[in-house]
């Protein structure tokens, strides 16, 4: 069988009322795959109505948000309690933090998950009882975003969920060249982000210019308050927003005058809600001074001096963070050599100099890495002298190989077992939001559980999410996807063929993209 043959197969088998169906139905399918989960023998069925019960100290937006994707469900009525009952006469949802008594009577001698962004999700039958219990606000918000999922079928098996990330970083970088996302198009991926378990969105784009050439200038009073509004985005969708400035073209590392120039622009933004920051060093001439003073202070330029400087630079923005927020999220920095893991001047000047606390990312063993291992990552830990933050260039498409091109292959060749070796992983998208999902879903499904990721079926359950589970819509988006199923890097060959079955498809088929595609582009926030 084709796998354009397959396509619709599957989009319908997931749908149907088959034996294989019936499968998938008594396991449900959660995307990232969660770390844990246990099924019972029975089921219970939602309704039209229900308890909701929220733990004293609750976030009211989680508490809200739970309440809106019970509505989306077909819930009609849902009434609010402060305790739990024993035998209620309609199922009950109680939601809180692990250690409240309600949600610890509630989870009935299950063990919570105790790691930071950590869930507990159980559904109990015999009690009509679905219970939420995050370790933190952040965990409690992934178990809402588990309950979305799980509340698409009409019946609900009884089950146990532990869960959390293998990684603690996992996200996007708008670090793309060329046209910048609008501010409407980041709060949408800000939305879906929330959807996919998330926890960071990097503000890096290339060609924003208070950020790269007139980086010492402030931002106008219009721009600021729009990324303000952004940054309150993120914080609703429990994602942290970092913001990035590349001084790194004409910045003088020893001068006390740009040091206070990365102060003032930084308190900007912490004065409108942004409080983690960035310093990218990218795609800079590194062995040239940009002033006579660098020249004095560390002596001719070489990339072992460069490294001086900017440890010496960066060490001092982390210092002052430090000082300004004892509790302050590190700074984080991309370096000059960014790619591969071979030891050089440049990279030993990093791991001598520079201050421990700051993340160091790293795209890979080149700039598109075809594929990235374990080994690979061990050995820009030693390089680095510290577990990387991956910049994982895919699917972006700003480079010649990609120019005119989606870039939608499912997110693969990335070892299991990375999470041991890295900090997290942040994909760099297309200059295309909405169309990027089909790959960043997939680059976070692995970074929450690299373990047991599978591209396919990541792939496969995005189309359907997008397509609101209607099997034609999920058919034919999938058709879509495998058009654009490329993967190229800066070589010759991709590591990943583009339409491996499309030439196998129908014209019945093919006719039905543009209704797929515009349930697709209605559904871009699938909250």
């Amino acid at each position: 069988m084709t796998r354009c043959i397959g396509l619709p197969l599957l989009a319908a088998t997931l749908l149907s009322s088959t034996p294989v169906a019936a499968q998938l139905a008594t396991r449900p399918a959660i995307f990232p795959a969660p770390a844990e989960l246990t099924l019972g023998t029975d089921t219970m069925t939602l309704g039209r109505r229900v308890t909701l019960i929220a733990a004293a100290g609750t976030d009211a937006a989680t508490v809200v948000l739970a309440g809106q994707i019970l509505r989306t469900a077909g819930v009609e009525t849902i009434t609010a309690a402060r305790r739990a009952e024993r035998a209620p006469t309609q199922p009950q949802i109680v939601l809180g933090l692990a250690d409240t008594a309600i949600i610890r009577t509630a989870l009935a001698g299950t063990t919570p998950d105790a790691a930071p962004e950590g869930y507990t999700l159980t559904i109990t039958p015999a009690t009509n009882t679905i219970t939420l219990a995050g370790h933190d606000a952040d965990g409690l918000f992934h178990a809402v975003q588990t309950l979305r999922q799980l509340i698409q079928r009409s019946t609900l098996p009884a089950l146990v969920i532990r869960d959390h990330p293998a990684m603690p970083v996992r996200g996007t970088i708008e670090g793309f060249y060329g046209k910048p996302w609008t501010m409407a198009e980041r709060t949408r991926h800000l939305d879906f982000l929330a959807t996919v378990k998330a926890n960071t969105y990097v503000y890096s784009p290339k060609d924003d210019p208070y950020a790269r050439d007139r980086w010492r200038e402030a931002y106008p009073a219009e721009t600021l308050t729009q990324l303000g509004t952004l940054a309150a985005a993120a914080t609703r969708n429990h994602v942290d927003f970092v913001y990035a400035i590349s001084p790194g073209p004409s910045i003088c590392f020893s001068a006390p005058a740009d040091l206070q120039a990365l102060r003032t622009k930084f308190d900007a933004l912490r004065a409108i809600g942004i409080h983690r920051f960035y310093v990218a060093l990218d795609d800079i001439e590194y062995k040239k001074w940009n002033c006579d003073a660098d020249q004095a202070a560390f002596g001719p330029s070489s990339a072992a001096a460069a490294g001086e400087a900017q440890a010496r630079l960066l060490n001092a923005v982390q210092a002052d963070l430090t000082r300004r927020d004892p509790k302050a999220p590190p700074l984080i920095m991309v370096p000059t050599e960014y790619y591969d893991a071979k030891d050089s001047p440049y990279k030993a000047a990093l791991r001598d100099d520079l201050d421990p606390k700051v993340v160091v990312q790293w795209t890979g063993t080149d700039v598109v890495p075809p594929a990235i291992s374990v080994p690979d990552a061990k050995a820009a830990t030693k390089a680095f002298g510290r577990k990387t933050l991956l910049w994982d260039n895919y699917p972006v498409n700003d480079y010649a190989q990609t120019t005119g091109r989606l870039l939608m292959a499912p997110y693969a060749r990335r070892e299991a077992g990375l999470a041991g070796e890295l900090t997290g992983i942040l994909s760099n998208p297309m200059n295309q939001e909405a169309p990027s999902r089909a790959a960043v879903t997939g680059v976070l499904a692995f970074a929450w559980n690299d373990k047991d990721y599978d591209a396919e079926r990541t792939w496969h359950w995005l189309a359907r999410e997008l397509a609101g589970g209607d099997a034609q819509a999920t058919a034919a988006l999938l058709t879509f996807f495998d058009t654009q199923h490329m993967a190229p890097t800066f070589g010759s060959q991709p590591w990943q063929e583009q339409a491996l079955a499309s030439t196998h498809c129908s014209p019945a088929s093919a006719r039905r993209w543009p209704t797929a595609m515009r349930k697709y582009a209605r559904r871009r926030s699938p909250t």
